[in-house]
């Protein structure tokens, strides 16, 4: 992991920075020394998972109000944002239903997935996917996707980073 490095947080990983889990060192530490860019997907799906969680008794409310709080402050477009928040990109939808098409059978690719890595691969600087979507395996899941098409994978629950040259 390089100081220079640019990364895209799923929701996962986004998630996983503001409630406690053995791989939130790492997702904190990447965001503290690099540039870490999300998406309003990203955001919509981690308020999700929150609320999702609170109805099932596995988050208290006041735990809940916090991490919406800080999600409030830590996502936005100005250089003293933790996260970066970037615009849906042009043709991002059309870029998803390809990956769709081409991998989804294989790989168990959902919507939401294909639309975090057609966002991922239109940024510049190039960006590294921080993702656990795949479990322990390289190629399960988003992670396999990404080796597919060459976008480059980190892992924080393996902490391998798995380049795809």
């Amino acid at each position: 992991m390089s100081a220079e490095q640019c990364y895209y947080f799923d929701t996962n990983a986004l998630y996983k920075h503001y409630v406690s889990d053995k791989s939130e060192t790492t997702i904190r530490r990447l965001s503290t020394t690099n540039t870490v860019y999300v998406s309003n997907l990203s955001y919509l799906e981690t308020l999700s998972v929150l609320m999702k969680y609170f109805r099932q008794g596995k988050l208290k409310k006041k735990a809940v109000n916090r991490v919406i709080d800080q999600l409030k402050h830590d996502i936005g477009t100005t250089p003293r944002h933790r996260f970066q928040l970037v615009a849906t990109p042009e043709g991002v939808f059309r870029d998803a239903r390809a990956l769709m098409i081409e991998y989804a059978m294989k790989y168990e690719l959902s919507t939401n997935d294909a639309l975090h890595i057609a966002m991922a691969r239109t940024l510049t600087p190039p960006v590294i996917m921080v993702t656990s979507d795949g479990g322990k395996s390289d190629f399960g899941k988003m992670k396999g996707v990404c080796t597919q098409i060459r976008l480059e994978v980190f892992d924080p629950e393996t902490t391998q980073a798995t380049l795809t040259q």
